[in-house]
Parts: structure tokens; sequence; C-alpha cells
């Protein structure tokens, strides 16, 4: 019986989320290609986050800041780090995580005539990274 429990057990632990169903948003295109990590994405993406950050962004997993007065406990805790990004077409969408905000923040990037993707200021908003992804979908932008 308790071989029976462990075997149950293990089988309810792998199978509750795969990576396939932790991406997949109702009524959201499958995007043509998800990054899990930072070097994931393309050279130019990359450059253009350490950029914006100053340097200051962390790859997924890295312990984030959660108060406004870092004390010695908090050395190495990230203030801006890296969540997924995902690439439909000539359009990629990266999501960040920013300390003592609730909810990602997602930035786009676009291809331009020399094959490199640029920041694209429409693409700047929060949410859930299914909301967003489909916000985007339906034609929504960031008019700043």
């Amino acid at each position: 019986m308790l071989r029976l429990l462990l075997l149950f057990a293990c089988i309810a632990a792998f199978s509750v989320l795969t990576p396939d169903s932790a991406l997949a948003c109702d009524g959201v295109a499958e995007p043509d290609q998800v990054a899990e990590r930072m070097t994931d994405l393309p050279i130019e993406i990359q450059d253009s986050l350490a950029e914006i950050t100053k340097g200051q962004i962390a790859e997924q997993g890295t312990p984030l800041l959660q108060t406004d007065a870092p004390g010695a406990d908090d050395e190495g805790k990230a203030q801006v780090r890296f969540a997924r990004g995902f690439r439909n077409g000539d359009l990629w969408i990266v999501f960040l995580e920013v300390s003592l905000m609730r909810d990602p923040r997602s930035l786009g990037f676009v291809r331009g005539t020399g094959g490199k993707f640029a920041l694209s200021a429409g693409y700047f908003l929060f949410g859930d990274q299914c909301a967003v992804r489909r916000a985007i979908q339906d034609g929504v932008r960031n008019s700043n």
C-alpha cells in the first residue's frame, strides 16, 4: 500500500504542469519561439535590456528585492529580472519582473529592415503574461 501511495505521489508531482501547458493561454496563438533565459533572446534584445536596466537585470529565478529599504540581507537581490519572452513572427514580447511591482511588465521588440529587433514603445503593458499576450494579439497598444 505504501508503494502504491508513493507511486501516485510521484506521478502527481511530475504531471502537474508540463512546460507546454504552463505556456498555453486560452485564445492566444502559440508562440513561434519561447525564451526561458535571456540568452535565448537575440543578442540585440539582450543588449537593449542591459541598456534599459543599466546592467541591473537578472535571470529568471534570481531572488527579487522585496523592500524599498534594502539591508545587508538583501545584497545580491535583483531589482529587475527576466521572466520570459515570446516571439510571434517579427515581434518579441519580453516580460520583466520589477521589484515592488505586482504585475510583470512587457516590452516589445519589432524586427526592423536590417533584420534586427528594436524596442517599440507601443508594447509597454503590464499584467499576467496571458492577458498581455491576448491584448497584443487583439491590437492593444500603449499610446506613449
